[in-house]
């Protein structure tokens, strides 16, 4: 018979443990598996010793998870300490598809440059 679900003592992210790896990936803005790889590097030196360590297929899909629920209503200073590790995964995620914009702009002709510049972004940056 073919066991289903998870594996035995597998544990779920605690808040703290999402919060840390929004301000990991906000820190390295991963575009690939080598980035996410760095990411998975640093929120493993980082963690508190009790919590399992994570691969970096497992912070990647539980970050998409995070910007994939709806964005939490009211501002972010007022939100539940449930719901910040939403608000703060879509801002990287923004921030994230922003620096893969630039990238992808800057190696492009001088005609995407100059409509990146009209949005107010320099490509420099």
């Amino acid at each position: 018979m073919v066991q289903r679900g998870r594996r035995a003592g597998y544990h779920n992210y605690s808040v703290k443990e999402q919060m840390l790896l929004c301000t990991v990936a906000a820190e390295r803005k991963p575009l690939g598996r080598d980035m996410w790889e760095e990411v998975a590097l640093e929120y493993n030196s980082r963690k508190a010793r009790s919590w399992l360590e994570r691969d970096f297929d497992s912070l990647r899909r539980k970050f998409r998870n995070l910007y994939g629920k709806p964005k939490p209503t009211g501002n972010n200073d007022g939100l539940p300490p449930k719901l910040r590790p939403i608000a703060l995964a879509l801002e990287v995620q923004h921030a994230i598809e922003m620096r893969g914009g630039l990238i992808l702009l800057t190696t492009a002709s001088t005609e995407a440059k100059t409509t990146l510049t009209c949005y107010g972004t320099s490509p420099t940056s």
